[in-house]
């Protein structure tokens, strides 16, 4: 039966599948325009290819957030995928053996390869799959959707591929998915341009045999006017409702697109499944939704006609399906199944709530065969009819100054002659170089036409196409179009010299050059001829035509009786781009008789602009440079806005006198060290934000630093009428200067204690007690912040260092400003310490009494003599906190600068 599943090869490509909640549609219902023409181009190449090259490019743009948040477009893709792996099974099957490769890219400002050609079978079909499925919903934060990328990039791939299969028949194929307009901002105009000129990037893929199917998203989200629909339009058809793209009307040596809107998500997949019915050479049949007024009971009717070589069914439903054939038999579909039933091959595929039906006959139905497709539930059915023909030219040449009889016949899938009674109508048609001839069917399925060639001015070779179509009986099923192209070689008598090649193919160029191609020239049996080089018409893409570019090394050859001789032709274009050049060489022959003849050669040249390597250096240099600056800035950014200082209206600050020993801090007047009538507020109103700001009351300014730098800022407190500047913050940067101390960012929240005179011996100083808190503090807060200073201040080394000598050029410490400090059991911090030694209760100092101070009456006054102890009467105190002598020392590069 290996004749039978040839019948299906090529309707496998892309499966009909539908998703649950899609709008009820019909693959009818697509574009009838150029589309059919498409189609039928793609399906006939097919039919007699080897390999098929299908490139898959997906949109990635950010529109596609908001037209297709489902991600809806993916399960199109899969399905795309499924149908391309029954494509090449049903190949393998059958014996033909159809090399199915695909690829996965996406596109949006520029184009990027997910998976490069695979050739399909079940396990990699599988994997790619899986890879639509985890890649593509993420992708889709691209900033423009540039239509250049995805031909440009596609082209490239598909030739490359091409070139290395060895196979100048390669079906090349680009199945191409956009939700959006072409969208470059500025450069919109300018990439439209480049994509539409003739001979610019769509020209470009229709000369080079590949055929774009445009398939569109244009949801009400992604606000795509009624131009740009049709600018999309025209790229893959050659021309819209109102415009037009590349050279038109389309050659016909060159390939056609199709264009597929879809106006919600939900229509992707029946978008993708129908394109690839129709890519198959399949025609619409009946749909219904069952149960129905055509489906009673969930039967669904199918009527094959003769002469038709398969059918494909696909239903969609959550329940069984059954195939009941013309004798009565019934065959419930699952996955992978492969049987003969009543003469037919019957071939079933099922994925999920889908299922696909495909019948194949050997060659074709001979007579009328009735099945029913049964469902157990609701479901919906579509139906596909596939002909099986094909129309094989017989007519090579076309004499000159004679008239030809053109030829095609019909055949079936097994190569045999197709009858044309089989059917109730067939029409055909026949074109010589875009003239339309009359044509003629004979009964035995021969389709030919008469066409006359004149003399004068003469082309190498002219197109020739049929399209033939057909009507079933007795169901009147429409088949087809069955279309075949070929070049018709044209001949001149034998008076006249041969030139060969019929095209002259100048190859590729990368920027700026020459390119050259050789003409191989025979003279006449009948005596000596000459042929000469009279005229070029050449256009580069976005260029006006040139007829002074293309030179001969010898501008005429004359030729002795049956010579040879060879012309070398060479073309210097004057204006790099992307695209193809083309045009015709025009050839003066002189036969031995001594009549003239022009005979006119097609030309082309593939043109891609050259990279500027000095540009491309200098672009990575300013990259690079950016690439470092940008973090630099967004760093020195970041410190503008956290360096600041902030305080309200509600901010409070105490300054009460303290006086200082090596047991802490206590009150000049004795009482306790803080109460809530020292806390003030400040005297302004709103909210002060600054990177320097006073604090009210005192002589204390808080600064912030390193804000031009890498490195994260700094809050310093300074007060230069104080000896030595105490900070309760729990920070480590340090300063250089005695008067300054660290402090935090942000919103102040901080203590302070300025040290403002001390004793001759040193044992004793007078100082300020400094609290500054936010609203949100009570006064048990600011208290607890007076206990956190008091208590974890090493006071002994702070009086220590008042007799040391300021030395600005000498190594920080890495000390708080050489103070210890621990959050108080009440910290905001959140940290418990009262278990720590040291930590008992509050110091007699907060209650009126501390064993450290002397009675009230006898603390003097600021800037007072205070009689001090010596040190050697005194037992020496171990510091908690790390002293500098116990540290390794900072390199310089840690060292503050400030």
């Amino acid at each position: 039966m290996n004749r039978a599943w040839s019948a299906l090869v090529a309707t496998a490509l892309l499966a009909l599948a539908i998703t649950g909640g899609a709008r009820e549609a019909s693959a009818a219902a697509l574009p009838q325009t150029h589309s059919d023409k498409g189609f039928a181009e793609v399906a006939g190449c097919i039919s007699s290819a080897d390999n098929l090259l299908i490139s898959i490019v997906v949109d990635e743009s950010q529109s596609l957030r908001t037209t297709d948040p489902h991600n809806l477009r993916v399960q199109g893709i899969t399905s795309a995928v499924d149908s391309l792996e029954q494509l090449a099974e049903l190949s393998r099957i059958s014996g033909r053996d159809l090399r199915v490769e695909t690829s996965l890219a996406t596109f949006a400002r520029g184009y990027e390869v997910l998976k490069d050609w695979t050739r399909l079978t079940s396990s990699t079909a599988a994997s790619m799959r899986e890879l639509a499925v985890q890649e593509l919903p993420g992708r889709a934060d691209g900033n423009a959707t540039d239509y250049r990328q995805a031909l440009l990039g596609a082209k490239r791939q598909l030739e490359v591929r091409a070139g290395q299969l060895g196979d100048s028949h390669t079906c090349k194929v680009v199945l191409w998915f956009t939700d959006g307009a072409l969208d470059v901002d500025s450069a919109t105009q300018t990439a439209a341009t480049e994509i539409c000129q003739t001979g610019g990037i769509a020209d470009s893929m229709r000369h080079a045999g590949i055929s774009v199917i445009a398939l569109a998203l244009f949801a009400p989200g992604a606000d795509v006017s009624p131009a740009q629909r049709d600018q999309l339009r025209a790229v893959a058809e050659g021309s819209g409702a109102s415009t037009t793209c590349g050279t038109t009307p389309i050659s016909a040596d060159d390939t056609t697109g199709v264009y597929l809107p879809a106006d919600d998500p939900a229509a992707l997949q029946l978008l993708f499944a129908g394109a690839g019915a129709f890519v198959a050479g399949g025609t619409a049949g009946p749909s219904a939704t069952c149960p129905g007024q055509i489906c009673a009971h969930g039967a669904f009717p199918i009527q094959v006609d003769r002469g038709i070589a398969g059918a494909r069914i696909v239903v969609q439903t959550q329940g069984n399906v059954v195939l009941r054939s013309p004798s009565g038999r019934e065959v419930r579909l699952v996955d992978g199944l492969s049987a003969s039933v009543d003469g037919t091959q019957v071939l079933g595929l099922k994925r999920g709530t889908l299922t696909t039906i495909n019948l194949a006959y050997d060659p074709y139905a001979q007579s009328v065969a009735d099945w029913t497709v049964i469902s157990s539930g609701p479901s919906r059915v579509e139906t596909y009819w596939f002909w099986g023909a094909k129309a094989v030219p017989v007519t090579k040449d076309l004499r000159a100054g004679s008239q030809s009889r053109i030829t095609y016949r019909l055949v079936d899938q097994a190569g045999n002659a197709l009858p044309a009674e089989l059917f109730s109508d067939v029409q055909a048609s026949i074109t010589v170089g875009g003239e339309k001839l009359a044509t003629r069917v004979d009964p035995d399925g021969s389709v030919s036409a008469a066409y006359r060639l004149p003399t004068d001015d003469l082309p190498s070779s002219l197109p020739g196409r049929v399209e033939i179509t057909a009507m079933s009986s007795p169901s009147g099923i429409r088949l087809g179009p069955v279309v075949a192209s070929n070049k018709l070689r044209v001949t001149l008598p034998p008076e006249f010299p041969t030139v060969t090649p019929d095209t002259v193919d100048f190859g590729s160029l990368e920027g700026l050059g020459t390119r050259t191609a050789n003409l191989d020239l025979v003279g006449s049996a009948l005596g000596a001829t000459k042929v000469c080089l009279s005229g070029s018409s050449m256009t580069a893409p976005g260029q006006q035509s040139d007829s002074e570019q293309v030179h001969a090394d010898k501008n005429c050859v004359e030729l002795p009786r049956n010579g040879r001789g060879t012309m070398r032709l060479s073309w210097t274009p004057q204006f790099s781009a992307d695209g193809i050049a083309t045009g015709t060489i025009t050839l003066a022959l002189e036969s031995a008789e001594g009549k003239h003849a022009n005979l006119s050669l097609p030309a082309s040249l593939s043109m891609a602009r050259q990279v500027d390597k000095a540009k491309r250096w200098e672009l990575i240099a300013a990259l690079f440079l950016l690439a470092l600056l940008i973090p630099t800035l967004l760093l020195v950014g970041s410190n503008l806005l956290l360096g600041r200082f902030s305080m309200t209206s509600g901010t409070r600050v105490a300054r009460v006198p303290v006086q200082i020993t090596t047991g802490g801090l206590s009150r000049q007047d004795g009482r306790p060290l803080l109460e809530s009538s020292d806390l003030k507020n400040v005297g302004f109103s709103g909210r002060r934000r600054s990177a320097r700001l006073p604090v009210d009351g005192t002589g204390v300014t808080l600064r912030a630093r390193r804000i031009i730098s890498l490195r994260a800022p700094l809050g310093v407190a300074s007060d230069p009428g104080a000896l030595k500047l105490v900070s309760g913050s729990g920070r480590r940067e340090v300063t250089r200067k005695k008067s300054d101390a660290p402090v935090g960012l942000g919103e102040v929240d901080a203590t302070f204690v300025s040290v403002m005179s001390k004793d001759a011996d040193g044992g004793l100083a007078a100082g300020t007690l400094i609290v500054v808190v936010p609203a949100s503090v009570d006064l048990a807060g600011a208290q607890a912040r007076a206990l956190q200073i008091a208590s974890r201040t090493d006071w002994r080394r702070i009086l220590d260092e008042l007799d040391e000598p300021e030395a600005p050029a000498a190594r920080p410490s890495r000390a708080a400003a050489s103070t210890r400090v621990s959050p108080s059991p009440t910290d905001p911090s959140g940290t418990d310490h009262s278990n720590e030694p040291g930590i008992t209760g509050l110091p007699g100092f907060l209650s009126g009494a501390s064993k450290h101070s002397p009675p009230a009456s006898d603390v003097p006054s600021r800037g007072s003599a205070i009689s001090r102890r010596r040190k050697a009467d005194q037992p020496p105190s171990q510091p908690t906190g790390s002293t500098e002598s116990s540290l390794p020392p900072l390199p310089d590069f840690l060292r503050d600068k400030d």
